[in-house]
Formats: structure tokens, C-alpha cells, sequence
């Protein structure tokens, strides 16, 4: 699967753990440890249940699960969870596919991401995406990434 390009961060009691998908093994217990941390509102937490469940480590393999998790941390403005997000929605894996929306999730994620790999792919991915779209989509984009950017910086949740 696609989604399976990254390095998964997990939040479990306050450290972050990199774990390298190859290796990725996820016991009950621990997947139950994350989920209780993601329904606290853990964006961290989130973003790790949401990469479990679209990779089937320690859940069933459920891609709307995925989605649902991913939203929930992206909205926070989880960074890496936009890049999920926004992969999702270029290749339709778990939902209808939808280039505008994927722009947006990744142009969210380019800018706030530090320098490095995953930053890298979402600016890529961001190009890539630039090129299928009409003017009039690519302006959508723009203009509700610069409304995500006006809600948050006013501190209101987006919807």
C-alpha cells in the first residue's frame, strides 16, 4: 500500500517513538494503549491508529477507520497526518478520490512540516497534484487552505 512510505509516530505516555514500518509489529495491548491516548485527543495518537488501521498493525485493516483517525488528528494540525490524508485522497485509497481535496492536505502539511523526507513528499505530491488540476480547482485549493490558515491562527477548531 502506498500509505506504507513513512515512519510511523506513536505517542505512548508522552514519548514519541519512531517506529520503521518494516519491522512494525503492534500487540493488543499496546494498540489498545494508543487507541485510549487517540480518544483523549492525542493528534500524535490519532495519527498513529489511523496509520494502523489503514496498515492493518494491531487492528483489522479498515480504511475508513483510517480516514476517520487521520481527520480527527489533521484537523488538529497534525502535519504528518495531513500527508496521510492527502495521499489517501490522490489515490482514492478508502475514499472517492479528490485531487482538490488532496492539494489541501498536502499544502497543509508542506508548510508546517520541518525539512526532511516527509516534507519532501508532500511537496512533491503537492506539484504532482498542481499539474492534474483546472485553474479554477487549484484556486479552491488555495483559497481554503488560506481559510484553514485564517480559522487557525484565531484559534477556532475547522470544521
Amino acid at each position: 500500500m502506498m500509505i506504507c512510505a513513512f515512519m510511523l509516530l506513536t505517542c505512548l505516555d508522552g514519548e514519541t517513538e519512531a517506529l520503521a514500518e518494516t519491522r512494525l509489529s503492534i500487540d493488543r495491548e499496546t494498540a489498545a494503549a494508543i487507541r485510549e491516548r487517540a480518544e483523549t485527543g492525542s493528534a500524535t495518537a490519532q495519527t498513529g491508529l489511523g496509520y494502523m488501521y489503514a496498515n492493518g498493525l494491531g487492528v483489522g485493516e479498515n480504511l475508513a477507520e483510517a480516514i476517520k483517525w487521520y481527520r480527527r488528528a489533521a484537523e488538529q494540525n497534525d502535519p504528518e497526518a495531513q500527508v496521510f490524508l492527502g495521499v489517501m485522497y490522490a489515490t482514492g485509497d478508502g475514499v472517492r478520490q479528490d485531487l482538490v481535496e488532496s492539494h489541501v492536505w498536502l499544502s497543509l502539511a508542506a508548510r508546517h512540516l520541518r525539512p526532511g523526507d516527509t516534507r519532501d513528499l508532500a511537496r512533491r505530491g503537492r506539484a504532482v497534484i498542481e499539474g492534474r488540476l483546472s485553474a479554477a480547482q487549484l484556486a479552491d485549493s488555495r483559497r481554503r487552505v488560506a481559510l484553514w490558515h485564517e480559522v487557525h491562527a484565531a484559534g477556532v477548531p475547522a470544521n
